[in-house]
């Protein structure tokens, strides 16, 4: 391990003890005062909190595999941030999802719609996890399918919330799903991006320079600067092509 490696440890697990005793304080606080921003009572409700367990999910698997599509694609794929933004406009079939849960929602329930997002979302993953460096049409489906997915669990899941939350609650209804998302995606890209970065360094060769071991981006510019093509087909081929994206 490197110190810089110890480094981001230590910086890490002083962030998140932070954060975990910011947490403690807050709830804490919040059941003492007499009108709390988010009664605790109201996460206890099986379709408020369920709904909001559930878009912290989404959003971890959306979030996390953004993160590694986006890289594949400028990277492996050697696209420019233009042209890789372009192949990821197939996400915007959450337009069509959107409605679709509704609609489902209206025919066979809550559970059902979210069931069948949940699944649209799995198939997504999978079909995302298995792309190589020459699968751009999975990659764009499995895009698809997620948009899709996202579409009919997360507008069904905000609409549970607010619908579960009480009229003098209602702020918090609409705020909690909002919250759920941030938390989910940043976990999804912290927790996605380190196994990424920990299979990519694993999957390197020795030779290859330190700099260019902290991603896959790191070692393009370092290939850049010292005009060593063999870096970048080295970093290429370690970096998680069938990576575990969903997994």
């Amino acid at each position: 391990m490197h110190r810089s490696d110890v480094g981001h440890l230590r910086q890490l697990a002083t962030a998140y003890g932070a954060g975990v005793g910011i947490l403690t304080l807050f709830v804490a606080w919040e059941r003492r005062v007499p009108a709390p921003i988010l009664a605790p009572g109201l996460l206890r409700d099986r379709q408020f909190g369920g709904s909001a367990v559930v878009v912290v999910c989404i959003a971890f698997a959306l979030y996390g595999a953004l993160f590694v599509l986006t890289q594949y694609l400028q990277f492996v794929r050697e696209h420019e941030p233009m042209a890789a933004g372009v192949r990821l406009l197939p996400i915007g079939a959450l337009i069509v999802g959107a409605p679709l849960g509704a609609k489902l929602v209206d025919l066979r329930g809550l559970r059902c719609a979210v069931a069948i997002g949940m699944a649209v979302l799995t198939t997504a993953l999978v079909a995302t996890s298995g792309v190589t460096a020459g699968s751009d049409l999975r990659a764009l489906a499995g895009i698809a399918l997620l948009g899709l997915g996202v579409g009919l669990t997360m507008p069904t899941c905000a609409n549970a919330m607010l619908a579960a939350a009480p009229p003098d609650r209602s702020g918090a209804g609409l705020a909690v799903p909002d919250t759920a998302m941030q938390i989910g995606g940043a976990l999804g890209i912290a927790v996605v991006g380190s196994i990424l970065t920990a299979s990519y360094r694993v999957r390197l060769p020795g030779e290859v320079p330190v700099a260019a071991e902290d991603s896959i981006g790191a070692a393009h510019a370092v290939a850049h600067q010292s005009g060593g093509t063999g870096i970048v087909q080295a970093a290429n081929d370690a970096f998680p092509q069938k990576s575990s994206v969903g997994r």
